[in-house]
């Protein structure tokens, strides 16, 4: 079967493996995850309430422009409702970013590494990407590097704060003069998901250079803090014009029923996204401090996951939690093939994997 050149050569995303799969596989038993940053504390029961009070109603298609949650998000946000765009997750977004601005011969920038599903989404659309090194050893997303690397052809720059799979993020002074330094027919992406995290006083979200700055577009999503994986659905904030484009290219009911209703009733549930934020404080401290004592490195994160130095091919430790029944994640790009990315769990979940962790390194010889 005859295919286009960059499709031939994509290499898909590769998702956190499932529980059932690695049981099945390894014969392991109560296995955990913590590898694909999802909420370790569940749903928020008014969003859970909500769904199930609506799945008699599955027959009829949802609100084409997830009209009702637009009411409620750009109130809460405190933006306007044309400003706001839905999608199957933030992924979506991007995809619809690419696919709307960025013409044959343009090409996406961003950090690196970053979020891999930005260079994926470029090369199945055929469209040129480059990636930013991050600073060596501090991992550090520097203005003047992304500046300095601009071209003619650039289209897009994706910008994400806090990062994934790193956990540091760009201080807000630092994305005023990205966004400054920026020519204005640049669109510049800043994907802000997992920005409820954040606690440093200069991670913050730059929802309101959007009414200013016309080239400025904010990607959030309601998988993480919100416990909304599965549901799959994310949104933008961008001007109204932007807005408008993306949503001529979206396709017609691109975020389900469930998913809409799920979302509008998770905005009024404080309590539970209380609970999630500081159970992921705490679960932050319980792991950085026992590694702190095992004299073992990390980067300081802002999201609710960790990079974490494995003392050698990262690969090996995965591997070898793995069969301990410890889901993570190891990421082979050559910045960071010597780290383990964790998924901040429960307390139980916590305490399981630094047991298995320090397991692992002493069978490895490296602690």
């Amino acid at each position: 079967m005859r295919v286009s050149k960059n499709i031939e050569e994509l290499i898909p995303y590769q998702p956190g493996k499932p529980i059932k799969e690695v049981e099945r596989e390894l014969g392991v038993k109560e296995c955990i995850k913590l590898a694909s940053n999802e909420n370790p504390f569940g749903t928020s029961p008014k969003a859970l309430q909500a769904v199930t009070a609506l799945l008699s109603n599955a027959n009829r298609y949802p609100e084409g422009g997830c009209f009702y949650l637009k009411q409620k998000l750009a109130k809460y946000l405190g933006v306007a409702e044309n400003s706001l765009v839905f999608g199957n997750g933030s992924n979506e977004i991007i995809e619809l970013l690419i696919r709307t601005f960025v013409q044959p011969g343009e090409e996406v920038l961003y950090f690196d590494p970053s979020f891999a599903v930005y260079p994926i989404i470029a090369k199945a659309a055929d469209r040129d990407f480059r990636g930013v090194p991050l600073r060596k050893d501090t991992f550090e997303m520097n203005p003047d590097d992304l500046l300095a690397a601009i071209q003619p052809q650039t289209k897009v720059i994706f910008l994400t704060t806090p990062n994934n799979p790193v956990g540091n993020y760009i201080p807000r002074a630092d994305l005023e003069k990205i966004i400054l330094g920026t020519p204005q027919h640049i669109i510049i992406a800043v994907d802000e998901a997992y920005i409820e995290y954040a606690t440093e006083p200069e991670c913050q979200s730059v929802i309101d250079l959007v009414a200013t700055h016309e080239n400025v577009i904010v990607l959030r999503t309601f998988s993480k803090a919100y416990g909304l994986s599965g549901y799959r659905i994310g949104y933008s904030v961008s001007s109204p014009q932007v807005a408008d484009y993306l949503n001529r290219v979206r396709q017609p009911f691109n975020v389900n029923l469930l998913a809409q209703t799920a979302a509008e009733a998770a905005l009024d549930d404080d309590e539970f996204l209380a609970v999630t934020l500081n159970g992921n404080s705490a679960g932050m401290n319980c792991i950085t401090n026992h590694l702190r004592e095992l004299g073992i490195s990390w980067v300081p994160s802002q999201a609710n996951f960790i990079l974490i130095d494995a003392r050698g091919n990262g690969a090996d430790v995965f591997q070898g939690l793995l069969r301990e029944g410890v889901i993570v994640r190891h990421i082979p790009h050559p910045m960071i093939r010597d780290y383990i990315r964790v998924t901040i769990g429960t307390a139980a979940e916590n305490k399981t994997f630094l047991t298995k962790f320090e397991q692992v390194l002493r069978t490895l010889g490296r602690l």
